[in-house]
């Protein structure tokens, strides 16, 4: 079996993953990507795996099914993703570089014990920071996107909040 068909049939495994590898192929085009192997595969992942995962992570997940990838191919091809505007780079805590598949406006909430970071999503916060930025009148500056991040900590629900 030659490198290509060994890939394709492992990413008919990995297809399941996400559901549709003619969607994902498509989703590429439409950002005018060609739809690579690689391409498919970590896009695939990224649609799979929850938590923002970094590229180690990923990397962990896709040589599971295509064990030749390389660390470096899954970075580069992050970057084109962040480049082509597919996902979104997120800076946790501790300085590790995670990626966000939702492009939807929203905002995190980062576990600081656990490291796990959820979206959060509410329309009226975004529009009430909006609006605060907009009356401060911000000179020299030009704000093109507004993500917020909540440091704090899961608890179970039977334990009271407290700020």
């Amino acid at each position: 079996m030659s490198f290509d068909a060994n890939f394709a049939s492992k990413i008919r495994t990995l297809k399941s993953l996400s559901g549709s590898y003619s969607k994902i192929k498509d989703t590429l085009a439409k950002h005018n990507l060609k739809a690579t192997h690689q391409r498919i595969a970590i896009y695939d992942v990224l649609l799979h795996l929850e938590n923002h995962p970094t590229a180690e992570q990923i990397y962990h997940k896709i040589t599971q099914y295509y064990p030749s990838i390389s660390l470096g191919t899954v970075y580069k091809t992050l970057d084109t993703f962040v480049e082509k505007s597919l996902i979104r780079r997120v800076l946790s805590e501790k300085d590790a570089m995670r990626y966000d598949i939702n492009l939807s406006n929203h905002h995190h909430l980062f576990c600081e014990r656990t490291e796990t970071i959820i979206d959060y999503e509410d329309d009226k916060l975004f529009e009430k920071i909006r609006k605060h930025f907009y009356k401060k009148e911000l000179k020299y500056f030009k704000i093109s996107d507004i993500r917020l991040q909540v440091n704090g900590e899961i608890i179970e629900r039977q334990q009271k909040l407290e700020f």
